[in-house]
């Protein structure tokens, strides 16, 4: 396929300023050999970083003039200034480099930062082809050549913090009402790209709002920079920022919690979260994102479900959650659960250790495809002192199925007589089962005397 110089342009250039040249000429090089034809703009910042890397390599400095003449030749005073960098004549590449990068394009009203001080200027006008920029700070004009603003400024954002407080103090009180995600990202990417809570703070609190007013805004901001694809929120008390030009999406970053988990629970945590975040940004889940989930999910249960099948059975139940959020037939994860069901030693134990109470309906619904009524009918005795309120009714009807009502009233009797051990089905007694036909249940008069009784006993 093409070759996206796009995004691996960046990568050489990282390479290139953090001292790994050669590495750097190398693939740039490589990348040079495969590059689509016509990208010349794509093309000379790919070469660009190999005369960088390797600034006596005459052949690419001869290539970088042509692309500069190919991507900027119309200027007004381009040659001009091409010959004022000295790179046609041998001048160290990494200053004409500069030169070239800093003042091809400048137009008036862009901004630049001193590279000793900080300082923010603005541009009044450009004259390329007598070389010549005048710029303004505080009011006071000044002329430069070409040159000698190449060596004393670079150039900046116009949302850059530093341009916003000397340049436009006003502008910047204006966003943090209006648009705080585009200034917080513009301190982050002072701060390279990484910051905390309190370190933002400071940033605005006294100059730019009261004390008093701090938690209500970053409460607000916070909200928002969860949704910001660009921001990475983490930990907590303070809460660290990190900024990456690359968005990184919802699906990326729960993606990289998912696989971090260690168990079940932790995983499904992750989808539950997936889907309110989803529901909160009003977006549909991506259907792509609970595939891989779910393959993820399916090469797990292969790998424990005859070493650890009460592992395999609640990962098998989120696969069939999961299955059932995407819109897709959870047969295959339903049949999973059957056969952890199956292997396990006790197969009540599974299903008392789910730690979510929301997938005891289709450990219920596995339980009655894993077994004959009589077998399930056992099972779901032996769960019913474990079982949450509302599945009582569904577990009642199980062993109702397998003729086991007479060890389900012993457990009534049982709970009526000290509810203090049974409160999930001394509970469901009191609501009144969906169904009593065979079963000798207390009244409500007999549950509330016998429930003041045991507090008595235990005041």
């Amino acid at each position: 396929g093409t070759l996206d110089l796009d995004r691996v342009a960046p990568v050489l250039e990282h390479l290139e300023q953090s001292g790994e040249r050669d590495k750097a000429a190398s693939f740039a090089a490589a990348a040079l050999e495969a590059v689509p034809d016509g990208a010349f703009e794509q093309t000379l910042r790919v070469a660009r970083v190999a005369l960088l890397a390797d600034p006596k390599n005459d052949e690419m400095r001869t290539r970088v003039i042509d692309l500069y003449r190919r991507v900027h030749g119309q200027a007004e005073g381009f040659e001009q200034l091409l010959e004022a960098s000295g790179l046609t004549t041998g001048r160290p590449a990494r200053n004409a480099v500069r030169m070239l990068d800093i003042c091809l394009g400048l137009n008036v009203g862009d901004v630049l930062i001193s590279r000793t001080e900080g300082a923010a200027v603005e541009v009044l006008n450009v004259d390329l082809v007598s070389g010549l920029i005048t710029v303004r700070r505080g009011g006071r004009p000044r002329t430069l050549s070409a040159l000698d603003l190449s060596r004393e400024y670079e150039r900046a954002e116009a949302d850059d913090l530093r341009v916003l407080r000397q340049l436009r103090p006003e502008e910047l009180r204006r966003r943090l009402d209006e648009d705080p995600v585009s200034v917080v990202i513009s301190v982050l990417r002072s701060h390279d790209g990484i910051m905390n809570q309190d370190d933002l703070k400071h940033e605005f609190v006294p100059r730019y709002m009261e004390p008093k007013d701090w938690s209500k805004w970053w409460t607000r901001v916070r909200n928002l920079l969860k949704r910001c694809p660009n921001v990475r929120l983490e930990g907590r008390a303070p809460v660290v920022l990190q900024y990456s030009a690359d968005a990184v999406t919802l699906e990326d970053e729960t993606w990289e919690q998912f696989i971090a988990g260690k168990q079940p629970s932790d995983w499904l945590a992750c989808i539950e979260r997936y889907r309110r975040e989803c529901a909160a940004r009003k977006v549909r889940p991506d259907a792509k994102f609970f595939e891989r989930c779910h393959a993820r999910l399916l090469e797990h249960i292969d790998s424990v479900v005859s070493r650890r099948p009460e592992d395999a059975f609640a990962c098998a139940l989120i696969t069939e959650r999961l299955d059932e959020y995407a819109g897709v037939s959870g047969e295959q994860a339903r049949q999973l659960a059957v056969r952890a069901l199956r292997e396990a030693a006790s197969p009540s134990k599974p299903i008392a250790a789910l730690s979510d109470k929301a997938l005891w309906s289709l450990a219920l619904d596995t339980l009655r495809a894993a077994f004959e009524p009589p077998v399930a009918a056992a099972h779901a005795v032996e769960l019913i002192p474990q079982a949450p309120a509302n599945m009582l009714d569904e577990l009642v009807a199980i062993a109702r199925a397998g003729e086991r009502l007479e060890e389900v009233q012993s457990l009534i009797d049982l709970a009526a007589a000290d509810p203090l051990d049974y409160p999930e089905l001394v509970y469901w007694l009191w609501k009144g089962p969906s169904a009593s036909a065979g079963l000798n249940l207390p009244s409500s008069d007999e549950l509330f005397h016998t429930l003041i009784r045991t507090l008595h006993a235990i005041g």
